[in-house]
């Protein structure tokens, strides 16, 4: 239980930080390329996340993160939703 409860925070902590970052520069800023970064941003969250459990496993054993906790945040760290 406390495994799952840290690996929850560390979670909740980066994606709640990330978000609301991305999501304020999304909303504030007008730069080049924002159009495209949204968009890549979108299309992420269309792919399941089914198909990326092959290639992660793969690369997480090329890390040697096998049976870590990283191996469990760092995947869906960059965009929390894609794979929820």
């Amino acid at each position: 239980m406390l495994n799952s409860l840290g690996i929850a925070l560390v979670y909740t902590l980066l994606a709640g930080t990330v978000c609301t970052l991305a999501g304020y520069g999304f909303a504030t800023y007008r730069f080049r390329g924002r159009e495209a970064c949204f968009g890549l941003l979108m299309l992420g969250l269309v792919v399941p996340a089914q198909i990326t459990l092959v290639p992660l496993f793969q690369m997480m054993a090329e890390l040697h993160w096998l049976n870590t906790y990283q191996a469990v945040v760092a995947p869906t760290w960059p965009c929390p939703s894609a794979s929820s």
